[in-house]
């Protein structure tokens, strides 16, 4: 397993020569959710937000979907000491690590069933750029191109590799790796990235995007299910320094009807999926994003 690093120096040990297969550390066990602690990136330049400011509340809206769920902080934050945060509920689970000027807010899964409501007189849809962005990364291939990406366009109800419990998970690369991708599709591409990391603060941000930059060619994208602006797909970003899934799943609790008006069906992963089930997850491949022993790391390298 290869330490975790940024940008902002070049990493004090080297990264495998071979990172297909995508492994963590042993994870926490009896936890509602499953996933733990992050580790930090090398330093970086911007400071860390504090709890205050990070922290969501309670969510009754439809966004989160929550019916229950629990913030799990560090008494104190530090601008020197390890400190952190754990906010769960049933479609979300945040894991935000500080140490010192570096952040780290993986393994971070969010998810919504339904994904469209009217809250207080408004109506929102939750994961319009999860959605929209995936499609037009995979628009910006060729067609030649989306055959080797596109594996399948009959999806299962559930395709998510990467979520609760897994892990020791050794996912191998699928699809088609960037350094194949013309130019715009690669822009095409970050951009999706930087859906999923953009809800870091935009410094903490950019430290990530140039990581996930360096490893461009090496970066793989996958695809299941058709392509429509309303099809219920699957895709999965992978590369040596970030994971991300993104999977439009069978409905659970909300309603029958799939985003076309068709019939979907209840009944967990038999039933037809839906764009109005979505369950999204961005983790930290090599990183010991499971758990791992954070101060023996920091005594390790920064002492």
């Amino acid at each position: 397993m290869a330490p975790p690093h940024s940008s902002a120096h070049p990493p004090r040990h080297p990264r495998p020569t071979n990172p297909s297969p995508w492994e963590t550390s042993t994870a926490h066990e009896g936890h509602a959710f499953d996933e733990r602690t992050s580790v930090p990136h090398r330093k970086s330049t911007p400071q860390p937000r504090s709890a205050t400011q990070t922290t969501p509340t309670h969510s009754h809206s439809p966004e989160h979907s929550c019916t229950h769920s629990s913030d799990s902080s560090s008494k104190t934050s530090s601008t020197t000491k390890p400190w952190g945060f754990q906010y769960e509920g049933h479609h979300v689970a945040i894991n935000y690590f500080v140490l010192g000027d570096q952040v780290v807010m993986t393994p971070t899964f969010m998810g919504s069933e339904p994904t469209s409501a009217t809250y207080k007189g408004e109506k929102i849809t939750t994961f319009k750029k999860e959605t929209t962005a995936g499609l037009a990364a995979l628009r910006a291939l060729t067609d030649a191109q989306r055959k080797k990406v596109i594996s399948s366009e009959t999806k299962a109800g559930d395709n998510l590799k990467a979520g609760a419990g897994q892990d020791n998970l050794k996912l191998a690369y699928q699809g088609l790796a960037a350094a194949e991708f013309s130019d715009t599709a690669r822009t095409k591409l970050l951009d999706l990235v930087r859906v999923y990391v953009g809800n870091m603060a935009d410094a903490h941000a950019e430290v990530r995007m140039s990581e996930v930059e360096e490893h461009l060619d090496d970066t793989y994208f996958y695809w299941i299910g058709e392509t429509k602006d309303s099809s219920a797909f699957y895709y999965r970003v992978h590369s040596p320094v970030v994971l991300i899934e993104y999977d439009a799943q069978s409905p659970l609790a909300y309603g029958n009807k799939d985003s076309s008006g068709n019939g979907g069906g209840m009944g967990g992963p038999g039933g037809t999926p839906t764009q109005q089930h979505i369950h999204t997850i961005i983790r930290t491949p090599n990183g010991g994003d499971y758990g791992v022993d954070l101060l023996k790391l920091h005594l390790e390298n920064d002492h």
